[in-house]
């Protein structure tokens, strides 16, 4: 199914945020061969899209100082300020150990991952993240990760 969802975020204060987001994920088993792994003939895929579109807009807080609602309506829609984005994400969980993960915007900036899981004792997650968010700001680039030994008696 595809899934369309609003968001309105209203901080009680002077940002407001509204977004639409539309979603899918489809699920699907295919067969291998896989030299690694002899007791599964299949690997289920799990692959994910998104496309978002959110309006931040600020107002400055109304002045004091001025008596007249005319000029503090003028002023508040003088100063205002409003960004809209756009994004794109998609994710492929390519098998049981594997996935990897993209997203874009319309500022210039990209996001890559790469995420391994290996089931067997140790167990090991690893992620590795790329990233230039936009054209303001310096590339990225992290990695993580968590391990699990063997549970004695």
């Amino acid at each position: 199914p595809i899934v369309v969802s609003l968001h309105r975020i209203d901080d009680g204060g002077n940002a407001r945020e509204s977004a639409a987001t539309i979603s899918q994920t489809v699920t699907f088993d295919r067969y291998v061969a896989n030299p690694m792994e002899e007791r599964c003939p299949k690997i289920r895929n799990t692959v994910s899209w998104a496309v978002r579109m959110s309006r931040v807009s600020s107002r400055p807080s109304p002045s004091s100082s001025s008596s007249s609602s005319s000029s503090l309506a003028a002023a508040a829609n003088a100063d205002s300020t409003s960004r809209t984005d756009l994004s794109a994400a998609a994710a492929w969980q390519i098998n049981r150990g594997l996935g990897v993960k993209a997203r874009v915007d319309a500022r210039g900036g990209c996001t890559f991952g790469l995420l391994l899981k290996r089931w067997a004792e140790p167990r090991v997650t690893a992620s590795l993240l790329f990233g230039s968010p936009s054209s303001n700001h310096r590339p990225s680039a992290g990695a993580g990760g968590a391990g699990a030994g063997a549970g004695g008696a």
